[in-house]
């Protein structure tokens, strides 16, 4: 028995066993929907409306046959479909050129740079979101997906992904296919398993050792990809079971390990990968994050697309401002808008040390903040924040803030001697450096120490792509940065237990955030 299922916008119809759930029916007719807790109820992000039901989860719902499903804008994972950028034309030369394809590998999305190898200016920049949200939105959840199933799934998922982009990428300039000559990736561990086919499930057991630290280059056909020259692959090396490739070419593209100034880099992300040294030494570690800095498991939570919020003001009167990306409709809260209002509203006494609501409004049904009115939404829904997602942000930047004391502590620095503070990733430069201080996620530096660096992790790869000795640099600083497991740390937990007030329990430790809010004067 099978049911018909029609899926709108795009009036698409899938036929499924009876008996399936509707994310079974999404995920089987490729159409755009994120499922962040791999179909466990748990997140709430795979909303769906039925005419007779209303709102329902599709991964706890079960098909009927004729059943007509709408997916609203806040359950899709972003754009699936490549969007692109030209830079650049196609040179002069273009019947003998010679493109490479750099790409940063991420958890939720793909960044990606075509690249004229012959003179090393970047053509086209294009990114999209990854499809293998469909199956988690955490990399634990992939994993775990890959030992009840296989690699195949999360392996065509890159596929399809990388195919689409390369091939939208060299189509927008008017190039042949057959001039794609090499590719570059960097992602982290876990990504560049999945990609290789590679059993992931020694990332996550004790003690955390990948199976192949540094993958081969190899022939793109060995790994799926259909490209008529067969270009080969490289992906960067990976330093350990948490702190993949993508930190490695970060390190690589910020010359961290060639300065003489003690920095600290921190790629904030799921994994919360965090690097501290200098050209005589290097520690890594990763904190696990979570996905708040995604935009994930918040009740308006979103990845940074247009429409998203990325950005809040305290204004006069004491109510919050917003901006949206590219400055169209609201739909969504992303990582930056969320550490923003989290941010202002202790500025202005809402929240208390201990990141609680004050006063708190009735949002959904829960205690919590409208920040944007119904009306003003892009689907008439209203956006806020309710207590639950203020506590998994204190669970996020406390982890990551641990992870830096922790490395500090390891290797007997402090604050006082960084240099450098480098934020790398997806960020860009909408975070701004006082509301992450003053929520207590990176350490009390002057701001003029602190730089925003973009998305290294693709800079690195393009380096890589171009230079064969930026390959060789790779490997000696994935070969000599030392892996810290923060969960043998002996203080950690006890550092993340401290980090889990605004900004700290030790005040001590942010002299320039503390004092500054209505909260603490209050509570004086």
């Amino acid at each position: 028995m099978t049911a018909r299922v029609r899926f709108q916008p795009e009036n698409r119809i899938v036929e499924v066993p009876s008996g399936a759930s509707i994310a079974d029916a999404a995920r089987s007719g490729d159409l755009a929907m994120g499922f962040p807790c791999a179909g466990t109820g748990t997140c709430g992000r795979c909303r769906v409306i039925l005419a007779d039901r209303g709102s329902v989860l599709a991964c706890q719902t079960q098909v009927e046959d004729g059943m007509s499903v709408e997916i609203p804008v806040t359950s899709r994972p972003g754009d699936l479909e490549p969007s692109v950028v030209v830079s650049s034309g196609c040179p002069e030369t273009c019947d003998d050129a010679r493109y490479g394809f750099a790409l940063d590998l991420g958890t939720s999305t793909l960044a990606a740079e075509l690249v004229d190898l012959d003179d090393g200016q970047v053509l086209v920049r294009a990114g999209c979101a990854n499809s293998q949200v469909a199956f988690g939105s955490e990399v634990t959840r992939r994993i775990e997906h890959v030992e009840a199933h296989g690699s195949e799934d999360l392996a065509q998922a890159i596929q399809r992904d990388m195919t689409a982009l390369a091939r939208s990428m060299i189509d927008a300039i008017g190039a042949s296919q057959k001039d794609l000559q090499a590719i570059a990736v960097a992602g982290n561990t876990a990504m560049e398993h999945f990609l290789y086919r590679y059993d992931p499930s020694s990332i996550r057991q004790a003690p955390h050792v990948p199976l192949v630290p540094a993958p081969p280059s190899i022939a793109s056909s060995k790994l799926g990809l259909s490209f008529p020259a067969d270009p080969q692959v490289y992906a960067m090396p990976c330093i350990g079971g948490w702190v993949g490739g993508d930190i490695t070419s970060g390190i690589l593209a910020t010359g961290i390990h060639q300065a003489d100034t003690l920095t600290l880099f921190v790629d904030l992300g799921t994994n919360g990968e965090i690097v501290l040294g200098n050209r005589d030494w290097m520690m890594t570690c990763a904190a696990s994050a979570g996905p708040a800095f995604e935009g994930c498991g918040m009740v308006c939570g979103c990845g940074a697309r247009p429409g998203a919020i990325d950005r809040t003001t305290l204004l006069a009167n004491g109510e919050l401002g917003w901006q949206t990306i590219r400055g169209q409709a609201p739909h969504g809260i992303c990582g930056t808008g969320l550490i923003s209002l989290a941010a202002n509203l202790f500025r202005a006494g809402r929240i208390d040390r201990a990141g609680q609501l004050r006063n708190p409004e009735n949002y959904r049904g829960e205690p919590g903040v409208v920040l944007v009115p119904a009306e003003q939404t892009a689907d008439q829904r209203a956006i806020g924040l309710v207590q639950r997602d203020l506590d998994e942000l204190l669970r996020a930047k406390a982890a990551v803030f641990a992870g830096i004391q922790s490395l500090l502590e390891a290797s007997g620095v402090g604050v006082s001697d960084l240099g450098r503070l480098v934020l790398a990733g997806g960020f860009g430069n909408v975070l701004q450096p006082r509301d992450a201080i003053a929520v207590g996620l990176i350490p009390d530096l002057p701001i003029d120490r602190i730089e925003f660096a973009g998305n290294t992790s693709l800079q690195g790869a393009r380096l890589a792509l171009l230079d064969a000795s930026a390959k060789e640099e790779a490997t000696r600083i994935a070969g000599s940065a030392l892996y810290m497991e923060l969960i043998d740390q002996p203080n950690y937990f006890e550092a993340f237990s401290a980090a889990q007030f605004l900004p700290h329990t030790d005040l001590s430790l942010f002299p320039n955030a503390s004092g500054s809010s209505q909260a603490e004067r209050s509570s004086e």
